[in-house]
């Protein structure tokens, strides 16, 4: 099946100020999977973090650009922290473009290889 026919997967990922995780997590996802480009990334981060703002600022450089099918950001004030991730969630899944959503944290190292395969197929035996 070519990736134009391919379920697209959102994973939707509040972080903050953990871009050395974040990074494992993005080049774990992209490892595992057996077709990345139909995978976007919804983050969701706080105004006053710049350094996830500047990791996503340069995202160019880290190597991973071209295998997922997107990475999107939108940045937010800074709440109550995790009293607030239901909201950060809401944020992420309102840019994200696809049916299919996963929410993961960014200290997650996928480890099963063709992960989304298996994802589709077990949401698709539950309409």
């Amino acid at each position: 099946m070519s990736s134009q026919n391919k379920p697209r997967i959102s994973v939707l990922l509040p972080t903050r100020q953990r871009t050395a995780l974040l990074h494992r997590m993005l080049e774990t996802l992209v490892a595992t999977a057996e077709d990345p480009s139909t995978i976007e990334v919804a983050l969701r981060i706080d105004d006053d973090d710049v350094e996830t703002q500047a990791y996503i600022e340069h995202w160019s450089d880290k190597g991973l650009p071209g295998k997922l099918g997107g990475l999107s950001c939108v940045v937010g004030p800074k709440l109550r922290g995790y009293a607030d991730v239901p909201t950060f969630i809401n944020d992420a899944a309102k840019i994200a473009s696809s049916d299919l959503m996963i929410v993961i944290n960014d200290d997650v190292v996928f480890e099963t290889l063709d992960w989304e395969r298996l994802l589709v197929e077990t949401a698709a035996a539950y309409p």
